[in-house]
């Protein structure tokens, strides 16, 4: 049947169909342009993240040099000593001093406190904190049942400015006998370690604290200042600052969005990737900033990009069609960019995963878990100018099982196998975390122990001794316990001139171990 169409007919059939297509055509644009908005605030979240956690390791590797060289202190036999008490004159104060000058640009003062927390001296000299003393600021409890250094809060100091305390305990004889504190300023570590990163965009790095406050930002970003917070501190007004804060304390990263306070302006949208800085009881994060606007500039230029090709379709039809295969094109390009990203930082992070595994490998025996002979010679050497350089005690240990190819030729070696591994296990157990503890090869095994003097390692060595005769290795229906032989030397007992004297002296001791009786720790003499 046919049908006649009038032209006024036709006419709205056509304005209908062309209204039907404009339609079609502002809803694929606008999709487009979200997908758009969309990849490049995930590219741009992800960029950021990738900044804090970098930012917040290095600042982690700084903190921890200032805690390696407070152990320098700790660990100076003119501190470790009980009733420590330093003079103006003093060898200690002539110590402090020398430290405090080459250290200087990074730490605002060093302070020595007795197990009390009294303050015995400082350089520069009155370490007093708006009228309360340092030792308010630290966890005095922990020092006596842990030994392990600290970070205290940020507080002010009688200068007025903002820091924080490393402090790390003196012991002697497993007995905290005094601390030993330094104040790093803020401002210090800002300008040393965070103001110098420099990054593109509008993006700012900042210190957050374990309240989720920022802390002395950087001139460039003074639009983040509150004239009612702190002095020196930041507030962030920001509906978030709890979730940050809690993330934070939670060791975990992420990225947010706050409102930044602009001194009488109108508030500013930003974003802001946040890491934790992994670093000993300190709760504090390393975030980086970055206006919205930084990428709202594509994103407009994107918009007005699309109100003209929807105008350029309703006019000329043709060229429409081809300008909306062209932002199909851009969207497919940008999709395949962001899954190109995602890939390449899914084989980087593979490829650090293998990466540690292989200098696990490298350095580690295979079959019991300790480290291998190539890298305990390679602590050795170290440690050894260590303890020459710093005056500090050293000590050696080597471990022979008594009688261990009797165990593989009448249990075989798969079982001799199980009862090396269980000594390796029971040797790591025994250890402390600062011993070094290796296979030295077959049945023979090796300890070094840093900082502790010859009657102290007599003491630990026994205890291993004890520890390996008492245990039962089971397999099946084959049990058998093991004894060993310990030969024990010392760098303060026996002055060895070299590394390898250090380790022939326990040598000779445990020749002297296994002639004697076996099962018996022997000191070299």
């Amino acid at each position: 049947m046919r049908h006649n169409f009038s032209l006024r007919t036709k006419t709205n059939l056509i304005l209908l169909g062309a209204l039907t297509f404009f339609l079609a055509i502002v809803l694929m644009a606008r999709q487009a342009h979200h997908q758009f908005e969309s990849t490049l605030v995930s590219l741009t979240k992800q960029q950021l993240l990738m900044i804090a956690k970098s930012t917040a390791t290095s600042l982690e590797r700084h903190l921890s040099d200032h805690v390696n060289s407070l152990r320098e202190i700790a660990g100076d036999p003119l501190f470790k000593r009980e009733n420590l008490s330093i003079s103006a004159t003093s060898p200690e104060m002539q110590r402090l001093h020398i430290f405090y000058q080459a250290h200087q640009q990074e730490l605002e003062s060093i302070a020595i406190l007795d197990p009390t927390g009294k303050l015995l001296t400082s350089v520069p000299a009155g370490v007093e904190v708006g009228g309360a003393t340092l030792a308010a600021e630290l966890d005095m409890a922990a020092f006596s049942q842990d030994f392990l250094p600290q970070v205290s809060p940020h507080f002010l100091d009688n200068s007025g400015h903002q820091v924080v305390a490393l402090s790390v305990p003196i012991a002697a004889h497993n007995k905290l006998v005094g601390i030993a504190c330094a104040l790093v300023n803020i401002d210090t570590l800002n300008s040393l370690y965070i103001h110098p990163i420099k990054f593109g965009g509008g993006a700012v790095p900042v210190l957050i604290d374990e309240q989720g406050h920022f802390l002395s930002p950087p001139p460039r970003d003074e639009d983040l200042k509150d004239a009612d917070s702190p002095s020196g501190c930041v507030e962030t007004k920001c509906a978030n600052r709890e979730t940050i804060k809690h993330e934070i304390a939670a060791g975990r990263d992420g990225v947010d969005i706050f409102i930044a306070n602009q001194q009488g302006r109108h508030p500013q949208t930003k974003f802001i990737a946040y890491a934790p800085i992994k670093f000993k009881n300190m709760n504090w994060g390393l975030g980086v900033t970055l206006p919205f606007s930084a990428i709202s500039a594509p994103i407009q230029r994107h918009s007005r990009q699309a109100i003209l090709l929807v105008i350029a379709v309703l006019l000329f039809f043709g060229i429409g069609t081809t300008l909306l295969f062209r932002i199909q094109e851009k969207k497919y390009a940008l999709e395949i960019e962001a899954r190109y990203l995602q890939e390449i930082a899914a084989k980087a992070t593979e490829l650090e995963r293998v990466n540690l595994i292989l200098q696990e490998q490298a350095i580690k025996d295979e079959l019991t878990g300790l480290y291998n002979y190539r890298y305990f010679h390679k602590v050795l050497q170290r440690d050894f100018a260590l303890a020459a350089r710093g005056n500090s005690d050293y000590s050696c240990m080597i471990i022979d099982l008594d009688h261990f190819k009797k165990i593989n030729d009448s249990h075989g070696h798969a079982f001799g196998d199980l009862v090396l591994k269980g000594i390796g296990r029971i040797l790591k157990e025994e250890a402390r975390d600062t011993d070094v503890v290796a296979r030295y090869g077959g049945e023979e095994f090796v300890i070094l122990l840093p900082d502790t003097d010859l009657e102290g390692s007599m003491v630990i060595a026994e205890r291993m001794r004890a520890r390996l005769e008492s245990h039962v290795h089971t397999e099946g229906s084959h049990k058998k316990q093991v004894t060993a032989s310990i030969g024990v030397s010392s760098f303060r007992a026996h002055n060895p001139q070299s590394p390898q004297d250090l380790l022939a002296y326990a040598d000779k001791a445990l020749y002297q171990a296994k002639a004697e009786q076996r099962n018996l720790v022997v000191v070299y003499t």
